[in-house]
């Protein structure tokens, strides 16, 4: 969480506070357990390719923003989502993108 709030963009990290970096990745991460993609290996197993990000993510977190009246704006939620899947591609969490056609399964 903290390499994520270090890598935002000065106007966001200005803004948010790690409470809400963390809040932003949490229901990032609720996401992902949705489609199947976040687990410790207990998980159903998905067949194909699981595409996750783009507006259907910040859709999701602005919606649950809005539930518990956290008023984050859509340039906020992307600039966390950005810096959280940098982090997990630096680390070697996710791959890279699919070559077109291999995603349609």
């Amino acid at each position: 969480m903290d390499w994520v709030a270090e890598h935002l963009p000065f106007e966001v990290s200005a803004v948010l506070s790690h409470d809400d970096v963390r809040r932003i990745i949490d229901w990032n991460l609720e996401y992902f357990r949705s489609k199947g993609v976040a687990g410790n290996g207990q998980s159903a197993h998905v067949h194909g390719p699981v595409i996750v990000g783009g507006a259907e993510t910040v859709d999701h977190v602005l919606r649950r923003a809005e539930a518990l009246g956290s008023p984050y704006t859509p340039a906020q939620v992307h600039a966390v989502l950005d810096a959280q899947m940098t982090y997990l591609e630096v680390i070697g969490a996710v791959g890279p993108e699919a070559p077109p056609g291999e995603a349609e399964g």
